[in-house]
């Protein structure tokens, strides 16, 4: 989809109701100031090995060991059947940003993902292993169950979140900005892995290596 997609989100998620409200309130900010130079950018996952750590804490939780994320570590991956995603590395992300800020001509909206889209098989490519689809609903239904037991800090939304987003259109970026990826999906899986497994960070409050999660675990 292009930019003129609905940014409704997707009902029963929380993460994603809070992407939509922050639409609403730059739709009242651009009503109430014309004048300003508006960019949203919406970006899909942005993965890098720099925010291992932190990515283990919101994701994993406490009882998944992190060396379970090195490439060949695991021999099957259970997915959840028919998903496909996106994602960009954080490198092309920032340079797409940049672009937005320093671009004068530079307004609206902007998709930025890098191509083609993640799949199953590409994950088994990047984390050396073999994937095992299992239907979406169970699997949703078990991350719910585990979730509510408080063994894994994600709610069972965030798999209907992943099987429900669209996919995203980045010619915009390409034609206006200039922008393009360098990151394949394959390479940039691949580099978050390897820094889960080490528990990779740098020294902010969110993302230092030694830290642990803040507020609230996602869908409280």
């Amino acid at each position: 989809v292009d930019e003129a997609w609905a940014t409704t989100g997707i009902p029963g998620n929380l993460y994603s109701a809070q992407k939509a409200q922050t639409e609403r309130m730059l739709d009242a900010f651009e009503a109430a100031h014309p004048e300003r130079r508006v960019v949203r950018m919406r970006p899909a996952l942005i993965f890098n090995g720099g925010a291992g750590a932190h990515l283990a804490r919101v994701f994993l939780g406490p009882l998944v060991p992190r060396r379970l994320a090195a490439p060949g570590a695991l021999p099957v991956l259970p997915m959840p059947r028919g998903l496909v995603t996106q994602l960009v590395h954080v490198d092309d992300a920032a340079d797409a940003f940049r672009r937005a800020v320093l671009d004068p001509d530079a307004r609206g909206a902007y998709n930025v993902a890098t191509e083609p889209e993640l799949t199953a098989e590409r994950i088994a490519e990047a984390l050396e292993t073999r994937v095992v689809t299992v239907p979406a609903p169970l699997v949703e239904r078990a991350v719910e169950l585990a979730w509510r037991a408080r063994l894994q800090p994600l709610p069972g939304s965030w798999i209907r979140l992943a099987h429900r987003s669209p996919l995203l259109d980045s010619t915009r970026a390409r034609e206006e900005l200039g922008w393009s990826p360098r990151v394949d999906v394959v390479s940039a899986v691949r580099d978050t892995a390897d820094g889960v497994a080490d528990s990779s960070g740098v020294e902010t409050g969110p993302l230092t290596p030694r830290g642990r999660a803040h507020g609230p675990m996602p869908g409280d």
